[in-house]
């Protein structure tokens, strides 16, 4: 039996990620790990896997590893993947390594699809 992951019209996917906001992150270790495998089909929906999301958050003398696979993925039709990123948003990160890994097999983006891999953003 085949293992699939539809993500259709106004859909938002999540797969292993981690989330703060409003938090004291000191001396510690945030680790996500993701590894997508079937068929992944996103159609006019955004998808993330593998994020590590900080909001409002100081993150102090701490380890971030984000390590993701994907094996088998078609994004189209104005569709958004983001994989193995590290959203820093009004935070304060000091002190504190970010480790990001990703693979991709097999992977098709047409029709208007987007797909980022291994991103840091602060704003």
């Amino acid at each position: 039996m085949k293992k699939s992951i539809i993500a259709l019209a106004a859909t938002m996917v999540m797969s292993a990620s981690a989330f703060a906001a409003d938090s004291n992150i000191v001396d510690s270790t945030i680790s996500v790990n993701a590894h997508l495998s079937g068929n992944a089909d996103v159609r006019n929906s955004e998808a993330e896997v593998g994020t590590v999301n900080l909001n409002d958050s100081n993150l102090r003398d701490s380890k971030v590893y984000v390590n993701v696979k994907l094996n088998n993925l078609t994004a189209r039709g104005n569709s958004e993947v983001s994989v193995g990123h590290f959203h820093a948003t009004d935070s304060n990160v000091r002190g504190s390594n970010v480790h990001i890994n990703t693979s991709a097999n097999n992977v098709d983006v047409r029709n208007g699809g987007s797909l980022e891999m291994g991103a840091v953003q602060a704003y």
